[in-house]
């Protein structure tokens, strides 16, 4: 037994060789364990270097692929956008209410009532502005004295009666023609009849007859042209057959005007005195140009002008006017 004993602590320490003893390492110097530790790690298997993984490289993509991902993650972002911002938790959006329907009934009869005022307004204005068109045009005649209103009601029956002696001759010749035999003898007749009232009316022919002469001269004020020109349209309303400006044939496309050397008259200069030719009936040209505020007391009176009247039995208009060549009237065949 004590063979086997033995014999068992020599397997051992055979077994064990380098177990140190405790009190025995604490007491050998630090030299001795470095030395101790190097040769351990000496004694070691050296550990082989792991080869590096191997990097992957991303696979190229083309531009459509590019585009398709972009535009795709761009949605994905923006639906969750969307569903952030539409989410209640976030307070981004106050909570709606519903009007009221009381609400809603006064802003419609507010807008009734505003509605109504306005129109009330303007039909207001509306009357305003017509009573004050007719009283002005009441005033001007009530402004009028006893003998201007009998000139103004002179030149208007003047004007109606011409008319309808226009009218009789007009419906004469229709008749002559009608019940003539030889009704183109008649109608040769007729036009050249019309052909000399016409030839007056334009300034292609002179002519003859009772009438009267204006004379305006300047003393220092120059006169405007429209003045002229309104003398001009008294005398037409007061039923001027022929009228001569200056020597210049007032036919109805004439025109004076004022220019840099002064006042032209179809392309005409004239200067003062103005002397102004009419045919017709003396009484109501001369009542047109001395009625009270008419045109020649006016030019007296802003202008300070001499203004001379005349009445003539016979007054010659031997001035024509221009030939005027039509460039879009066309005689009718």
């Amino acid at each position: 037994m004590t063979d086997h004993r033995m014999h068992s602590d020599a397997h051992d320490g055979a077994q064990d060789p380098q177990v140190p003893d405790p009190a025995a390492a604490a007491e050998q110097p630090a030299e001795a364990v470095q030395t101790s530790r190097a040769h351990k790690s000496a004694n070691q298997p050296r550990q082989k270097a792991q080869p590096k993984p191997a990097r992957h490289k991303p696979k190229k993509q083309s531009a459509g692929e590019f585009l398709t991902t972009d535009i795709a993650q761009m949605l994905r972002g923006q639906r969750q956008k969307d569903s952030d911002n539409d989410s209640l938790d976030t307070g981004t959006f106050p909570v709606v209410r519903k009007k009221l329907e009381r609400t809603r009934t006064q802003r419609t009869l507010w807008q009734r009532i505003i509605t109504s005022c306005l129109i009330i307004v303007l039909c207001m204005l509306l009357g305003f502005g017509y009573v004050t068109q007719l009283r002005s045009a009441s005033d001007n005649y009530e402004s009028l004295s006893e003998d201007e209103l009998v000139r103004l009601l002179d030149e208007t029956n003047t004007q109606v009666d011409r008319l309808e002696e226009q009218r009789t001759q007009l419906s004469n010749q229709v008749a002559s023609i009608t019940n003539a035999t030889d009704k183109q003898r008649e109608l040769n007749a007729v036009a050249k009849k019309n052909a000399t009232t016409s030839g007056i009316l334009a300034g292609r022919l002179g002519c003859e007859g009772q009438g009267i002469t204006v004379t305006i001269t300047e003393t220092g004020t120059t006169i405007e042209a429209a003045r002229l020109f309104t003398l001009v349209e008294e005398l037409r309303n007061a039923g001027a057959e022929a009228i001569a400006f200056n020597g210049v044939r007032i036919v109805a496309s004439s025109y004076i005007v004022d220019t840099d050397e002064g006042i032209e008259a179809d392309g005409q200069l004239v200067t003062s005195p103005y002397e102004f030719k009419a045919i017709g009936d003396p009484n109501a040209l001369s009542n047109a140009i001395q009625i009270s505020g008419g045109i020649g007391a006016q030019l007296r009176v802003r202008y300070n002008a001499n203004v001379v009247v005349r009445t003539q039995s016979s007054v010659v208009i031997d001035e024509l006017a221009s030939t005027k060549n039509y460039q879009y009237a066309k005689i009718v065949e």
